[in-house]
């Protein structure tokens, strides 16, 4: 994890190779969704208990959940871009793409992983500053089994257009600015672009690279056959 300002800081998103030129010609990431997503305690850190107290807060947790994903949703990012086993499940295999983004600090919200399940209290119900203290702990929180993810997210509030496209079934994203600027384009060991970089070509970033595993540690590393730098604007 690398800070480049006191005020921002370098975040890592693994995507397929589809999504990775999508994403760079099209200048935007995909939104995801707490309902739609591969984590079944997705904002469910909680032991909501048993018997019909316990059936009761877990309905009314799923509603919120679901409110909340009526109109807001999120970008996943990693604090490191070495790391084997993102590469392997969230970069195809290898064969897809990391890009390296500047957040500001202020949006991006590390996660927490814990071991244990937190008691949700039956007064959530109706007071909402603890619900929403709930809500606020659920965003950040999740199981340590997910913890070499280091994972930060940024979350987005749907403008009026995303929610009708949303509705309507399309996807929903959240454009590159000075929020998200692209900084850094790795391309995965088993990638097509690690023969042809120049489809991902993209004046903004710092450089292009390519990554191997590590002949010493578990660990990516770059491998330097080809280099885009800003200055020179071409691959080497």
């Amino acid at each position: 994890m690398t800070e480049s300002t006191l005020k921002n800081i370098r975040l890592y998103n693994f995507v397929t190779d589809k999504w990775a030129l999508e994403n760079v010609e099209m200048r935007r990431l995909k939104l995801s969704f707490p309902n739609k997503v591969n984590d079944l305690f997705e904002l469910r850190p909680f032991d909501f208990g048993k018997g019909k107290t316990g059936k009761t807060l877990r309905s009314f947790w799923r509603e919120q959940i679901g409110s909340l994903s009526r109109r807001t949703g999120f970008i996943s990012f990693s604090g490191d871009w070495d790391v084997p086993t993102m590469w392997a499940h969230y970069a195809d295999n290898h064969a897809g793409v990391c890009l390296g983004f500047d957040v500001p600090l202020s949006r991006a919200a590390p996660i927490s992983y814990v071991n244990q399940l937190r008691p949700l209290r039956q007064h959530v119900e109706t007071d909402r500053k603890y619900r929403d203290e709930m809500m606020d702990y659920a965003k950040r929180t999740k199981s340590v089994h997910w913890a070499y993810e280091n994972e930060w997210r940024v979350w987005c509030d749907l403008n009026r257009s995303q929610i009708s496209e949303k509705r309507s079934g399309k996807f929903c994203y959240e454009s590159f600015g000075e929020d998200l600027e692209l900084k850094e384009i790795i391309v995965g060991h088993n990638s097509k672009f690690a023969k042809d970089p120049k489809k991902l070509k993209d004046v903004s970033v710092d450089r292009l690279i390519n990554v191997r595993p590590s002949f010493r540690k578990f660990k990516m590393v770059e491998y330097k056959l080809w280099e885009y730098r800003q200055d020179k604007g071409k691959a080497q």
